[in-house]
């Protein structure tokens, strides 16, 4: 249980929702965020690097015609076990619809760039989970409570926003289901939702807090009573020590007197009995 833990769950989980879903614009371009490690490998290999398993399956992406009416989908079928990078460009350059088409092409950095040919287009559904891993119509990027973001393209123009399926006026579904994917059991997180696994683990930092305290305190406390037996047995009272001094040195000199006073004593005695005393 962590933060990255979270945050990973949050990013694809989210990431799945808004990538088959509708903002206030439609597509005439879009780039995936996520770069492959090679425009050749299998699809089964976690090209992406996001932990996201791509299925046998279908996306579909629906086009549009210069006005904005809706002139049908293109499927594209996902095979990961025989498909890669280059093979998914080809299969999507190679649809098309009323004469509408997406050409795509891989970038230097093994993205893939869509650009409409004649109309503009949506993404409509995702049996594969290609849309998620590449990074295509994501919500955030990143893979970890470190580099967590949100998309550029979004930034840049939040009329991106999913927030729907279609493009008929009130669909909110795309909204809704984000909305409610705190409350979803999710298998990333041990078949707990986001919310029980956040509540879990503030709970778990608040005991781990409580016990890092309670240590500290004993530690100080045992620090403390080291020290005042330190003091007991290399402890010196500068107080007390001169008082000390004082008494001894007015004993030193009432003892001096005393012996002063003896020997005068003596002294008289010896030197008044004259001859006959010695």
């Amino acid at each position: 249980n962590s933060p990255d833990s979270l945050s990973r769950e949050l990013i694809i989980e989210t990431n799945k929702i808004h990538s088959t879903g509708q903002g206030d614009m439609l597509f005439n371009y879009i780039t995936s965020d996520n770069a492959a490690t090679s425009s050749t490998s299998s699809l089964q290999q976690d090209i992406f690097g996001r932990g996201v398993e791509i299925n046998k399956g279908t996306f579909t992406i629906t086009l549009y015609d210069q006005d904005g009416n809706e002139a049908g989908d293109i499927n594209i079928n996902i095979d990961p076990t025989a498909d890669n990078l280059k093979t998914v460009a080809k299969k999507i350059s190679e649809a098309s619809v009323n004469s509408i088409s997406i050409k795509a092409t891989i970038t230097s950095d093994h993205k893939i760039n869509l650009s409409a040919n004649g109309g503009t287009f949506s993404f409509k559904s995702d049996t594969s989970n290609f849309l998620t891993a590449s990074g295509f119509n994501s919500f955030f990027t990143g893979d970890s409570a470190v580099n967590i973001g949100v998309s550029n393209f979004i930034k840049e123009n939040p009329s991106f926003i999913a927030t729907h399926d279609s493009m008929l006026a009130g669909d909110n579904n795309k909204a809704r289901a984000i909305s409610g994917l705190s409350f979803n059991d999710l298998d990333g997180l041990g078949g707990v939702s986001i919310n029980e696994f956040y509540s879990y683990f503030s709970g778990q930092i608040g005991a781990d807090i409580q016990k890092v305290i309670a240590f500290r305190e004993t530690k100080e406390h045992t620090v403390m009573q080291y020290r005042l037996k330190l003091d007991e047995i290399q402890g010196v009272s500068m107080d007390e020590e001169f008082i000390n001094l004082m008494k001894f040195q007015k004993a030193f000199e009432a003892n001096s007197r005393f012996i002063t006073a003896v020997d005068e004593i003596i002294d008289r005695i010896i030197n008044g009995m004259g001859v006959v005393g010695r």
